[in-house]
């Protein structure tokens, strides 16, 4: 097998990005005991993680974490239960009081919503454009000479997967017209039916709604950039 080189100095003081950040982190944990508030003693444990700056440079891409998703989900289950108790006796939930059960369509929409906007780009990040970045970091190489990065293959460049995007719904509005008129039309119209409902009704919960409705249309489709 060939040395490994830099293509720019010809050096062969060269290490993979995964080498230079495994070898420059270092984890540490330790226990003791300490005196509490209460004067009594009390078990202390500790952990932490040094790292070299070289080392930081080299870290290997983030994962994005679903732990914010799984706690949405997981609020999601008891407020549906409360819903579902309000019309098995036979009540409607958007006449009660928001200092009863009133609340509860308030914070179902704006955990679904969230569960909607975010859910998929964290699941395409997770099991499609993550390990496309861990293959290029893996790949990865640096001349410790003359501070040159390269791939393994010699090459200063690397070729993505182009079927490999990260996951947004303004990307898919953009690849496909239709989605973007008919989101419009369906928010335009649910606007136009909370407007009414809360001119026919003075009830803060469709002012509310209209609120996130509209918030939602102004980031989708008013904000810079959008």
């Amino acid at each position: 097998m060939t040395p490994l080189t830099c293509p720019s100095c010809q050096s062969r003081n060269v290490r993979g990005f995964r080498e230079i950040w495994s070898g420059g982190t270092s984890f540490s944990s330790g226990s003791g005991y300490g005196i509490g508030s209460n004067g009594q003693t009390v078990a202390v444990t500790t952990s932490g993680q040094s790292q070299t700056v070289e080392a930081a440079r080299c870290a290997p891409p983030t994962k994005w974490s679903r732990a914010k998703l799984i706690m949405a989900a997981l609020l999601l289950v008891p407020l549906l239960g409360m819903w579902a108790f309000v019309m098995s006796r036979g009540m409607s939930i958007f006449s009660l009081p928001l200092n009863d059960l009133g609340w509860v369509p308030y914070v179902v929409l704006v955990l679904v919503g969230y569960l909607v906007w975010q859910g998929p780009p964290v699941y395409v990040q997770r099991t499609v454009v993550h390990p496309e970045l861990m293959r290029h970091w893996n790949a990865q190489v640096k001349c410790l000479d003359c501070s040159r990065e390269f791939y393994r293959d010699g090459t200063m460049d690397f070729a993505f997967n182009p079927k490999v995007q990260d996951f947004s719904w303004r990307r898919v509005m953009e690849r496909v017209p239709a989605f973007r008129i008919v989101l419009k039309l369906a928010m335009w119209a649910l606007m136009a039916i909370l407007a009414l409902c809360l001119l026919l009704s003075h009830s803060l919960l469709f002012l509310g709604g209209l609120a996130l409705v509209g918030a939602g249309y102004y980031g989708l489709f008013m904000r810079k950039g959008a």
